[in-house]
């Protein structure tokens, strides 16, 4: 592979027969002879393989460098009067492990164990409100779902190179429902324009802010997506806009999907090499065509599948779970299981990972 090769982006491509193999190995449907649905994850993985590895997408905790959430928080109340916010200290934030965030709320991680449950919530769908501060002064956010981190997909990338004979040729596959990708439908841009150097009444402070954000939007919209998307969103907002207006070209955004089960998926050829390096000159996240360098999509989403060409392996990052699932030999579960960078444990096909707990 030349080097202008291996910096260029992934070429889309319109042969989603490839993935036909996928469907036909899914059995989560009601099985008529057993008189019971298929396995839990019968929709998502395919039958065929040893293992079935889960990596988890790691937590991120944040705490102010000096002092505590509730100092930070009185201060960050006297700059708002004030208008000093030099005052206020830094933030330190980091990515962390499931483990770790098991230990700081006492937790005990398990293979089935849910994002939301270690950080003691009883109901999908809640968030940290930003004043849940941990004893140890830490502030934890749940994991992305639907995107492992970058690293930690090089991380899993170099090993699953090692477990393919093909590991230059293969199928990266994107969700077509991300915001932004296939039109520019569904996206909007804010700000904050800052305070108004004239006392203004309430009316005219709430006029001036939503004629900020109007303009806001609109520049943002015609840098991301030209000026024609621009012009729709405000001469025609209640119309969709077209296939082709978002970040992926007309070809790509108009083109053949891969359908799954409740899901559709646009390819792009690529091989699991070429994710072994995140960033940097050659790095995957700038051969992406589904980012735009504006973290529209994030910083840098990862795609939702991934296959090589001799299929032996299938990475899944299903949109709605906290972790990724790699179905694969014994030796490619082993080696993920002890790669260094890439918290991983073993489940089956049969382990439920939306309401309930191994």
């Amino acid at each position: 592979m030349t080097t202008d090769a291996a910096s260029a982006p992934f070429a889309w491509t319109s042969e989603v027969g490839r993935g036909a193999w996928i469907a036909e190995g899914l059995d989560g449907d009601w099985d008529d002879e057993l008189r019971r649905w298929g396995p839990a994850l019968g929709d998502i993985v395919p039958v065929g393989f040893d293992a079935l590895i889960r990596v988890l997408h790691p937590f991120s905790r944040d705490r102010p460098a000096t002092g505590s959430w509730a100092d930070y928080w009185r201060l960050e109340a006297e700059a708002g009067v004030s208008g000093d916010w030099d005052e206020l200290p830094g933030i330190t934030d980091e990515l962390v492990s499931w483990r770790a965030a098991a230990e700081a709320h006492g937790g005990d991680l398990r293979p089935g164990s849910l994002a939301f449950r270690l950080l003691g919530f009883e109901e999908y769908g809640r968030q940290p409100d930003g004043t849940e501060v941990n004893a140890d002064g830490w502030r934890y956010g749940l994991p992305a779902e639907g995107d492992l981190e970058p690293e930690s997909l090089a991380a899993v990338a170099r090993v699953l190179a090692e477990h393919t004979g093909t590991p230059a040729r293969g199928i990266a596959a994107v969700w077509e429902g991300w915001g932004g990708l296939v039109s520019a439908q569904g996206v909007g841009f804010f700000g904050w324009p800052g305070d108004s150097r004239l006392p203004l009444p309430v009316w005219a402070e709430r006029l001036r802010v939503r004629v900020w954000n109007r303009t806001f939007d609109f520049r943002m919209r015609r840098q991301r997506f030209g000026l024609r998307a621009a012009l729709h969103a405000v001469l025609l907002p209640g119309v969709d806009q077209p296939d082709g207006s978002g970040v992926l070209p007309r070809e790509a955004a108009a083109g053949l999907r891969l359908e799954l089960p409740n899901r559709a998926y646009i390819c792009f050829e690529a091989g699991i090499a070429d994710f072994a390096v995140a960033e940097g000159p050659g790095g995957w996240c700038s051969r992406a065509p589904w980012i735009d360098g504006e973290d529209l999509l994030g910083a840098c989403q990862g795609p939702n599948l991934i296959w090589p060409e001799d299929r032996a392996w299938f990475l899944i990052s299903e949109i709605d779970f906290d972790s990724t699932l790699i179905a694969c030999s014994r030796a490619c579960a082993d080696a993920l299981l002890a790669a260094s960078g890439v918290e991983a444990v073993e489940i089956t096909r049969d382990t439920p990972l939306w309401d309930a707990e191994d």
